[in-house]
């Protein structure tokens, strides 16, 4: 597919007002206590969400994947169930929903080999009490790492990792998928995997969503352009094969943490980048219609006097939400950020600081339950790692711009196609 570029522009908005803080403070969000751990992955289901994490059972003395479920928006969780239960150390776990209420998690696991670790699956039909016994489903040569799954149309289920099987200096993002409830995976039973990157640079972080119609969406950070200055590259499914790679972000300096989601037949996909201020990133927002490959203009939805990073984007019909890690408060102990728009990404609330009294929060993941934002995050305070929850009530929430602690300046992270 060929690409054109277009000149980065950079337009300053007038500022009509300075306000006194930069971001605000919805009232009544206390934080919850979930469980000890890193890594926290979301999904929901109906009036569940549904939480995997990395944590180490008692006892043990390598790291297993964990799931809890919350019934109530995110105020108590059920008692962690493992999951993993393999002889090697589980990391980088991802679930998702079907739409009849089976769970499907993916990690990274060691069981296999310390040097060339690979993913593996396991299933949950009973709400995550019990699962299948774990199943390597990557089964490449190469080094497996980061894998990231979504349900699709037809319960189908879609998973991408990162793997080095051409090359460890040539990551490349591989797909495979399966239409049996992870029963069998890909076309090919040897060799289940498609590398869907296949670029000359480094491909890392991929993000997967699925659209209304079947069609799946890949995003993922990658050095072909410039080791020193990553980019965010994007394609999605087009009949049986996949749409050439494309440059979304294409910026001056260093893009990362890219975030993908689809609704209502449009595709968001946010990132971080420090183009406009190269010592304070801020999360920038593009959207297309999700039959398209060109997107708008980027967007900065966060807009903070300091690094914003780790964005996570998920919509529900018109809904979307954004949360990132901020360090506007203090550059040890960053807060969560969110913003929520009711209009499929055309208006957005104001810049909500939703961690008030708190460590240093990281990795925050949402989703919504009903009428709530259900946001959980890692906060890490001296040696402790400790999993938190909050919920937002959002269908009634005010919009506003990002607070202008700077002038917001549109386009400056990338071209489009």
């Amino acid at each position: 597919m060929k690409r054109h570029f277009t000149k980065i522009v950079m337009t300053l908005v007038t500022l009509l007002s300075t306000p006194s803080t930069f971001a605000q403070t919805p009232d009544n969000v206390p934080s919850y206590f979930i469980a000890n751990g890193t890594s926290p992955a979301l999904a929901e289901s109906k009036t569940l969400a549904h939480l995997v994490f990395v944590s180490q059972a008692a006892g043990n003395n390598v790291t297993d994947i964990f799931h809890t479920a919350s019934g109530d928006a995110g105020k108590t969780w059920s008692t962690a169930v493992s999951i993993s239960n393999t002889p090697g150390m589980s990391t980088e776990p991802s679930i998702a929903v079907e739409s009849n209420g089976s769970l499907d998690a993916v990690w990274t696991d060691t069981s296999t080999s310390d040097k060339t670790p690979d993913i593996f699956f396991a299933r949950s039909t009973d709400n995550g009490k019990t699962w299948t016994q774990p199943k390597d489903i990557a089964n490449t040569p190469g080094k497996s790492s980061d894998p990231k799954i979504v349900v699709g149309k037809n319960n189908s289920l879609h998973v991408v990792w990162c793997d080095t099987s051409k090359g460890t200096k040539n990551r490349d993002i591989y797909y495979s998928s399966s239409i049996d409830g992870g029963e069998h995976w890909g076309k090919d039973p040897l060799l289940p995997a498609t590398d869907i990157s296949n670029t000359s640079g480094f491909s890392s972080k991929p993000t997967i969503a699925v659209d209304e119609t079947g069609g799946v969406h890949v995003a993922w950070i990658d050095t072909t352009r410039s080791e020193d200055h990553p980019d965010v590259f994007y394609a999605r499914t087009a009949g049986t094969s996949w749409t050439k790679p494309v440059d979304i972000s294409f910026s001056v300096r260093k893009s990362i943490h890219a975030s993908i989601a689809c609704s209502r037949g449009k595709t968001y996909l946010c990132w971080t980048d420090n183009s406009r201020k190269e010592f304070a990133a801020d999360v920038w927002l593009v959207i297309s219609k999700s039959s398209e490959t060109r997107f708008s203009k980027p967007e900065n939805i966060s807009n903070t006097p300091n690094i914003s990073s780790q964005p996570d984007a998920h919509a529900s019909g018109p809904w979307l939400g954004i949360v990132w890690s901020d360090q506007s408060t203090a550059a040890d102990k960053p807060h969560i950020f969110a913003r929520v728009s009711l209009d499929q990404g055309s208006d957005f609330s104001n810049v909500m600081d939703i961690t008030t009294k708190s460590g240093a929060c990281i990795h925050p993941k949402s989703t919504f339950i009903g009428k709530r934002m259900v946001v959980v995050w890692q906060e890490r305070s001296g040696d402790q790692e400790t999993l938190k929850s909050t919920s937002l009530r959002v269908d009634n929430i005010g919009t506003g711009p990002a607070m202008d602690v700077d002038p917001i300046i549109k386009g400056v992270s990338g071209n489009q196609h």
